[in-house]
């Protein structure tokens, strides 16, 4: 199956890019294509469902890459925090992405949380639940976040996470930047 970096290199030799080495996508040919960048900074658990963090399961998924992932029989205790994010799965953290300014839908960085705190007595309560996209054409270069509230003030459970968007290459005019 092909990665999403698999993907965005043909698809970047198709519009006629070229990827440089190191990763950063610069445009060559494709006037009204920009290349953007999307970091995920941190994964901040807020209130995992306890007082001070819950017995965490579920995926925190970023274009289609798992960053975190636990199954319910495998809940594992999270204080409230920064979610550890596996040194082998840090490399996921970021992605790069072609974007026709030309007014096309569908471009978009995606987000999927689906994190949990089980609890034996109780339902388990919502930490981060749910799917949410990125549009670096409408949001913009800089730091960002995605925040997910659960129950009256975030009594049920609350997930932050934050990340950066770049514009590392495009074409607008018939000048090439990146």
């Amino acid at each position: 199956m092909p990665t999403s970096r698999s993907v965005l290199a043909a698809g970047a030799l198709a519009l006629g890019l070229a990827l440089t080495p190191a990763g950063s996508a610069t445009a060559a040919d494709g006037c009204g294509t920009e290349v953007w960048r999307m970091t995920i900074n941190g994964i901040d658990v807020r209130n995992g469902g306890d007082s001070g963090g819950g017995e965490l399961y579920g995926d925190v998924v970023f274009d289609d890459q798992y960053l975190w992932s636990r199954s319910r029989s495998d809940a594992v205790w999270v204080p409230n925090g920064p979610l550890d994010i596996a040194s082998a799965n840090r490399w996921k953290m970021w992605d790069e992405k072609l974007f026709p300014t030309n007014g096309a839908t569908g471009k978009v960085f995606v987000v999927k949380a689906d994190l949990w705190d089980y609890d034996y007595v109780s339902g388990d309560d919502r930490v981060a639940v749910g799917t949410r996209t990125v549009d670096p054409l409408q949001e913009g270069e800089g730091r960002h976040q995605l925040d997910y509230c659960y129950g009256s003030s975030c009594s049920e459970g609350q997930t932050v996470i934050t990340y950066t968007l770049e514009l590392v290459g495009g074409c607008t005019s018939g000048q090439c930047v990146g």
